[in-house]
């Protein structure tokens, strides 16, 4: 599916490309969902509920997020909203 048909439809799932520490050190990280092909970028500046969670809780590689879908202009989009899921509820976010 085309990013563009994932904008404004809530919730999407998804996993994560990058540890925290590289997503702490860059302020941005790379997701990737079966919803849409490619890579899709999310700044920690615009994802505060995943910014602030706690230094102990510590996020990897392929652990499962749910995000939203937002026009960046000129044709790119970007996932806002990020939130790890729970490891038992992975998967329960909206599917297209």
């Amino acid at each position: 599916m085309e990013l563009s048909k994932c904008v404004g439809i809530g919730a999407v799932d998804g996993f994560l490309l990058q540890p925290r520490k590289e997503v702490d050190d860059r302020g941005y990280g790379y997701i990737q969902s079966q919803h849409f092909k490619g890579d899709l970028i999310f700044l920690l500046l615009k994802s505060p509920v995943l910014a602030d969670i706690p230094d102990e809780t510590d996020y990897q590689r392929n652990d499962r997020v749910a995000f939203e879908v937002v026009s960046a202009g000129k044709g790119d989009y970007e996932a806002v909203n990020v939130v790890l899921l729970p490891k038992d509820q992975a998967g329960e976010a909206a599917s297209l």
